[in-house]
């Protein structure tokens, strides 16, 4: 049924059968996260819907099942708005290292001052862009560097140092723009100078556990001559 497997094409009503479907699952991940990821479709399809369609709904479908105004009903809310802001494609920050390294991006660095769950101490940024909204519990430090640029002798030194500095304090994020290229890469130069492992293997790991890595070759080229000096 079109219930049991919504597509792309799905009417609303199908989703909101799908969503009931799941709501009550004995499969606790299809439960919540499989509810959640079902709200966000259905909810994009709502916003599709003109004004008087939706207020029908909301007296046919929701008026007598839930209480609107429910603390219950401001969580998932609240969840399903946070899986909207995340666009496909997104990837939210990665543990790239047991030992306390997480690569990100710039809004993974800027939504810490609202939750961190991950207990980071310390983040580096690799953005020209100044990171808006800091976490006073966090130490922020900025060594910004180019995506398509050769990496200097004393920038390269100077992000290696902040990384050593950064993992003294606890868990560091490492971010750039879209945590793509330069702080994967980087990540993977100081798991090489430290000795873990080599750069190339240490790359390999990193885009196993986030695929959406994608190194500059103008970068990655410089950053590999910087490990030979």
């Amino acid at each position: 049924m079109a219930a049991d497997h919504p597509t792309k094409d799905s009417t609303v009503e199908e989703l909101i059968e799908a969503q009931r479907k799941l709501a009550v699952s004995a499969n606790p991940m299809e439960r919540i996260v499989g509810s959640l990821c079902m709200a966000a479709r259905l909810k994009r399809s709502l916003a599709a819907l003109p004004d008087a369609a939706v207020g029908q709904l909301m007296f046919d479908v929701v008026w007598n099942v839930i209480d609107v105004f429910s603390p219950e009903m401001a969580i998932c809310q609240e969840a399903t708005e946070r899986l909207l802001e995340h666009q496909p494609g997104d990837q939210m920050m990665t543990r790239v290292w047991e030992r306390a390294v997480f690569v990100g991006s710039l809004k993974d660095a800027e939504e810490l001052v609202g939750a961190n769950s991950m207990k980071i101490a310390s983040v580096l940024s690799l953005c020209s862009e100044e990171i808006e909204r800091k976490n006073p519990t966090i130490h922020y430090t900025r060594v910004p560097i180019a995506d398509a640029q050769p990496i200097s002798a004393q920038e390269f030194d100077e992000i290696m140092g902040a990384i050593d500095h950064g993992l003294r304090r606890g868990d560091l994020l490492i971010h750039c723009a879209a945590g793509y290229s330069r702080s994967p890469i980087l990540a993977a130069a100081w798991m090489h100078r430290c000795g873990y492992i080599n750069f190339e293997a240490a790359l390999k790991q990193i885009a196993r556990v986030r695929p959406t890595t994608d190194p500059s070759p103008v970068l990655l080229k410089s950053i590999k001559e910087a490990l030979t000096r």
